[in-house]
Parts: C-alpha cells; sequence; structure tokens
C-alpha cells in the first residue's frame, strides 16, 4: 500500500498499510512494516518498544520483586470497554476494516470484465484492453499509450521526489492541504486508512484477473525509473487509492468549507499522484483512468455503508474503442468519472454503527476546527 505519514498517530495508518497489504505492492510494504513494529507496539505501553533485552530484563524485576506467587482471593474484573478508544489505532483500523470488507466484492462478468460489488449492485464495471498478447500486435496497439508516456517521461526530473516518496506514502500529500495530525485530525487520518485497506485486496483481484504487462514489458525503451511492480499494470492501483482518499476527504471537508471548485483539491492531487506513476514508467495513461473509476466507486459506496451518503453511480470503464489512446487528463478522468444512478440496493447493507460512530467522530473533527 502507499501507508501514509503519520507515525505520530501511533504508527496506526503505516502499520496498516504494511501488515495488511503486505502483497499489494512487494517493496514498499517491505518499508511499511518496518515502521509498523517500532511505531505501534512502541505506543501500546508504558516506556521502551518491545525489545529481547526489555523482555530479560522485565523477568529478572518480576523474579526480584515477586517471585512465585499466590492466586489473589477475590479477583475483580475491568469494566468492559465503552467505544473503541480503548484500541490502538491499528486494531481500531483493523477491527473497522472487518466491519466494511464483507460489503464488498468482485464479480466476474467475462474473460475480459469484472465488477466491484456493493449491496447486490456493480458499482463500477472495469473492462481489460483489447491489446491481444502477440507481442507485436500489443505494441502496435498500445503504440498511442507509449507515445504519451514518451512525452510524460520528460518530467521525470521535476517529479523525481514526489515519485520516490509516493513509492510508500500517498497520505502525506493529502495531508499537505488537509492539515491531517493525531491531534485534530485522528478519526479522520484513520478512516482514510480503512478506506484505503479497504481498495487494496479489491483493486489486487481486478488486476490478476484483467492482467496486463507494464510499459517496459511491451517497449524495452521505456525504461522506468522505479523498479517495475511484479504485478498488472491494469488498473492502477496508485490511481484507485488516491481517488478513493480524496473522495473521502472531500465529504469530510465539505463539512467545513464550501466546495466551489468542479475539481476540488483533493482530486487535483490524486490525478497528480496518478499522472507520477505514468512519468516514472510504470503505468499507461488508461491505466490511471480506470483506477480512478475504482477508487471513486469504492468511497462513495463506503459513505453510502457509514451511512453519509444515500444516492450511488455505476461507473463502467475500457470498453470503448477508444481506450488505448486516452491520456490520464482531468477532462478524460471527470468523463471517466460520469455514471448512472443505482437503484435496487440491497436491503441488508443498513450502515454498520461502529463505522457510523467512528464516521461521526471523524466529521466533528471538522466541524470544531
Amino acid at each position: 500500500m502507499r501507508g501514509d505519514g503519520f507515525a505520530q498517530a501511533g504508527g496506526h495508518a503505516g502499520g496498516h498499510a504494511g501488515g495488511h497489504a503486505g502483497g499489494h505492492a512487494g517493496g514498499h510494504a517491505g518499508g511499511h512494516a518496518g515502521g509498523h513494529a517500532g511505531g505501534h507496539e512502541a505506543g501500546q505501553h508504558a516506556g521502551s518498544g518491545p525489545s529481547p533485552l526489555l523482555s530479560a530484563a522485565l523477568l529478572a524485576n518480576q523474579e526480584g520483586t515477586r517471585g512465585s506467587w499466590d492466586m489473589a482471593e477475590t479477583v475483580n474484573l475491568p469494566k468492559k470497554p465503552v467505544g473503541m478508544n480503548y484500541l490502538t489505532g491499528l486494531r481500531r483500523i483493523q477491527t473497522l476494516i472487518g466491519q466494511a470488507a464483507p460489503h464488498f466484492h468482485i464479480r466476474p462478468e467475462s474473460s475480459s470484465t469484472v465488477s466491484l460489488v456493493y449491496a447486490g449492485k456493480a458499482v463500477a464495471e472495469i473492462t481489460q484492453p483489447d491489446i491481444g498478447y502477440n507481442a507485436k500486435a500489443s505494441a502496435n496497439e498500445l503504440a498511442p499509450q507509449l507515445a504519451l508516456m514518451r512525452g510524460y517521461s520528460d518530467l521525470r526530473v521535476d517529479r523525481m521526489a514526489e515519485i520516490q516518496v509516493q513509492l510508500a506514502d500517498i497520505t502525506s500529500f493529502f495531508g499537505q492541504a488537509a492539515r491531517l495530525n493525531p491531534r485534530d485530525r485522528k478519526a479522520t487520518m484513520e478512516m482514510l486508512s480503512i478506506v484505503q485497506g479497504l481498495c487494496v485486496p479489491l483493486e489486487m483481484q481486478i488486476k490478476h484477473m484483467l492482467f496486463l504487462p507494464r510499459p517496459g514489458e511491451i517497449d524495452p525503451n521505456v525504461l522506468p525509473i522505479i523498479q517495475t511492480p511484479d504485478h498488472s499494470a491494469y488498473p492502477a492501483g496508485h490511481a484507485a487509492e488516491a481517488f478513493a482518499l480524496a473522495t473521502i476527504l472531500e465529504a469530510l471537508m465539505a463539512k467545513r468549507i464550501e466546495p466551489k471548485e468542479d475539481w476540488p483539491l483533493p482530486s487535483r492531487i490524486a490525478h497528480r499522484i496518478s499522472v507520477n506513476r505514468v512519468i516514472a514508467g510504470v503505468h499507461f495513461p488508461m491505466d490511471c483512468l480506470a483506477g480512478a473509476v475504482i477508487g471513486r466507486a469504492l468511497a462513495e459506496a463506503f459513505l453510502h455503508l457509514v451511512g453519509e451518503q444515500t444516492d450511488l453511480v455505476g461507473r463502467s470503464f475500457g470498453a470503448g474503442a477508444d481506450v488505448l489512446s486516452l491520456d490520464t487528463t482531468p477532462a478524460e478522468i471527470t468523463r471517466a468519472l460520469q455514471g448512472n444512478a443505482l437503484t435496487g440496493l440491497s436491503p441488508n447493507t443498513a450502515p454498520s454503527d461502529l463505522l457510523k460512530a467512528h464516521w461521526k467522530a471523524a466529521v466533528e473533527e471538522w466541524a470544531s476546527k
């Protein structure tokens, strides 16, 4: 996963990103896992973080102060916790992902089309572009996409710092626009981690079912400036997660500031994160458009699950004859995100009480700051 930059929030999002999405992004998951162990565990107890030395010292202290003991005659049980504040951020996130996950699944529609399903309805239908798998045919079919990538590659020096940081961390860039910190926006930060953690296993299933090679596998002249991930180029996971986070953040920010733009700042940040993957040489522009559709659809369905949104839109991408010529511009993303209203949502998708309560806490952070 793309993690987040908020280790000071008890390390909750970094740990979740590394542990929950470890298989998703190979290299960057390992980086998160390292931060997870120190960030989370150190914040769970008084004093230093876990270590063999600490365990040996605690054992020596136990033997020197108590030794063997008899069971107390009367044991006063601790009070049962009310709410989820007794948990660390990581455990809250894990619990709430578990609350949300059963409401979503990936459904194959054909050998080249799959749907992201929520409440019995396909909120996003993604089709694999037809490029064929003969090497020459693939290169010819993808020539328009490769031409766009050649133009984007001129930006590599300008975007290098962003590209490197975004290998493991995209939420710092949203934090830049929304003052995300554990004092003022703890529930918001956890909500973003929940949505990102929900997105990863869903996007990875779509990648597997609709596998397309990475650009460097089609044309060796691409020469990516980062290590190429081992999974499918299509759809783009960074784009899916970035647009999912942007959608959630825009819903929260609207509680405090009335939106005045058709293309709000979080969506512009998500777009830039997506384009950076094209510049780096590991995605075609069309990958990012498909990812944006998945991320927006997932986040809006999540907003429905927490009781924030009542209407949903069904979207599709990839089936048009022009898909191989599409660029990842704001105009094309806006067009891709258009859809049709869904009706007949399953009555069994009543908002989760735990998720609703946590969403309410996040909303209150925006109403009061």
